[in-house]
């Protein structure tokens, strides 16, 4: 069959999972795409095996779409796998294949009046108040985004719980559900787990308020700083925003010790470092909060939207330490590790960092589980039968 795929903003990960996904495919599939995000893809061992359509940086979007229109029409499926922007120019678009939307938001995208959500801080206010000038107002947000999501054959989920809660609360129907595709896919290149030094522990993702509450991390190590008795490095593997991040970055900077090494970065951390990083991990902290605000909308990790770190454990196949409060369903809560307070925190860690036996059998563990239910032949197959 033929397959158009369109990323034309940001949701790289998931560009690469599907890429991954679909390589061993017999489909002819072309990549709608911008300069930015081919450039960071060209290298991979899966890119020569995917026509790739690049935008120049000063082509509009409608520009772009309407140049190529008449090719994706050809194709027997569109996949939109973002669109968070530019509503009018999509739902102008009426191609003959079937269309798939991936959904990131779920309450954004298919339930938004009732999921209003505006943090009352001046920055929060202000933030929004833009939004419904420039985007909400002025680009008829209102008007096109529901047109776009009606028009979609069918929607697409990163995540099996985000799709079981959509259903659960009839946000849409069976009828309209792609078969999932996950944000990560576990990569057997990997597939190594050495011990030769310090044990690393990787709290990935950018460090900023809004999304992360590290304060029982802080708290947790502070317990531990005498008790462990192998060495630790704790990496803030994301860029610090604003002066949240600075009193972040300054906290564990204070919890140095010949036991206890602190790395973080003064800006972006480019992929290569960061995968770097995470491959010489054994162990992540996740201390994401219980809910996001994306544009206006209140947003539920693990239910209404898939979180990213749940990708990252997956993709890099190493344990996780969660809060207790981030939904799972009963067969992922199997390699869920959680933490309710900082004292429990702290002995999670410990657990991890002085037993490395544990540590090599729950991390082998867990590889077996993703291996199972991440393996790109098994959903590719579920994908097949769907789209005959």
């Amino acid at each position: 069959m033929l397959i158009a795929f369109i990323e034309l903003e940001y949701h790289l990960l998931d560009l690469d999972s599907f890429c991954k996904v679909f390589e061993k495919s017999e489909h002819d599939i072309t990549l709608y795409t911008t300069t930015k995000i081919f450039n960071t893809f060209k290298n991979q061992s899966y890119a020569e095996r995917y026509k790739w359509i690049v935008k120049v940086e000063n082509q509009s979007v409608n520009g772009f779409l309407n140049e190529h229109f008449d090719a994706i029409n050809k194709a027997d499926w569109v996949y939109y796998n973002t669109i968070a922007s530019h509503y009018k120019t999509y739902n102008a678009l009426q191609f003959k294949g079937k269309t798939i939307l991936r959904i990131h938001n779920a309450h954004t995208y298919l339930k938004p009046l009732k999921h209003w959500y505006i943090i009352p801080t001046f920055f929060n206010l202000f933030k929004a108040a833009s939004y419904f000038v420039r985007e909400f107002i002025g680009e008829l947000d209102f008007y096109y985004l529901p047109k776009v999501v009606n028009k979609m054959n069918y929607f697409c989920f990163a995540d099996e719980n985000v799709k079981n809660y959509v259903l659960e609360n009839k946000f849409t129907t069976k009828e309209k559900i792609f078969p999932t595709i996950p944000g990560s896919v576990f990569n057997r290149e990997f597939d190594s787990f050495d011990i030769k030094d310090k044990i690393r522990i990787c709290i990935p993702g950018i460090i900023d308020e809004r999304k992360k509450n590290y304060l029982p991390v802080i708290e947790a190590l502070k317990l531990i700083k005498n008790q462990l008795t192998e060495s630790i490095e704790v990496v803030l593997l994301g860029k610090p925003v604003g002066k949240y991040a600075e009193w972040v970055i300054d906290e564990f900077n204070k919890l140095q010790s010949p036991h206890i090494l602190i790395t973080s970065f003064t800006g972006f951390v480019k992929q290569s470092k960061f995968n770097e990083i995470m491959f010489g991990s054994h162990l992540l902290i996740t201390p994401t909060l219980e809910s996001t605000v994306f544009k206006v909308y209140k947003e539920i990790y693990g239910k209404t939207k898939a979180s990213g770190s749940v990708g990252e454990m997956v993709k890099y196949g190493v344990p996780n330490l969660f809060p207790n409060y981030i939904y799972f369903d009963a067969e992922m809560e199997k390699i869920i590790d959680r933490y309710s307070t900082p004292l429990d925190l702290a002995n999670q860690i410990l657990k991890f960092v002085n037993d490395k036996t544990f540590l090599i059998s729950r991390t082998k563990e867990i590889r077996l589980f993703i291996k199972r239910r991440y393996e790109v032949t098994r959903i590719l197959d579920e994908i097949n039968l769907f789209m005959k």
